[in-house]
């Protein structure tokens, strides 16, 4: 059996006969998970505009398995950086990458590392957007969905305070599907 030494158990512990560490106040980041539909072709913004410093774990994209004609959807992620109000990219754009689901597929898009959303500069805000696309350009299409999820690193969160609850239903898609089909 080994013998432990009073340097060794003292070592183990923190090196308390130096004294105590004094304890660290530290506040977690606040996670968030968030679903929305993407209610246009061409431009959606995913994360409103912020000063905030947020990172991105995921990305889940669900193209709906009644899409019309059996389509593949399409999103093109990136980040907007703004001066002024809205998402329009006036301060520049990194494209993130591009996502696709065929109907029905439900696909996630773990990052290897968070992605960073923040803006480059003082003055500036930043906000994630998608474009989207939908295999033939039909004029109806159901809504595909995005859910985010990762941390607010610092600052003021970009999501609304109801949206870290919503949960995607049957019922949601029902009232997102067009009125006039097929």
């Amino acid at each position: 059996m080994r013998k432990i030494t009073p340097l060794a158990a003292a070592l183990t512990t923190g090196l308390a006969f130096f004294g105590a560490f004094p304890a660290v106040a530290q506040t977690a980041p606040a996670s968030y998970v968030v679903s929305a539909p993407l209610r246009q072709k061409g431009l959606n913004v995913l994360m409103s505009p912020t000063t905030s410093t947020v990172s991105v774990a995921s990305i889940v994209f669900d193209n709906w398995f009644e899409q019309f004609n059996g389509a593949t959807a399409g999103i093109f992620v990136g980040v907007a950086y703004n001066t002024g109000g809205g998402c329009t990219g006036n301060a520049g754009y990194k494209g993130i990458g591009r996502f696709q689901a065929k109907a029905g597929e439900t696909r996630e898009f773990n990052f290897p590392e968070p992605l960073v959303v923040k803006p480059n500069v003082a003055g500036q805000t930043a906000c994630l957007v998608a474009a989207l696309t939908i295999q033939g350009d039909p004029a109806y299409f159901y809504l595909p969905y995005v859910t985010l999820s990762g941390f607010v690193v610092s600052g003021a969160s970009p999501f609304p305070a109801a949206a870290s609850t919503k949960l995607t239903t049957a019922a949601s898609r029902a009232e997102a599907a067009p009125t006039s089909a097929k």
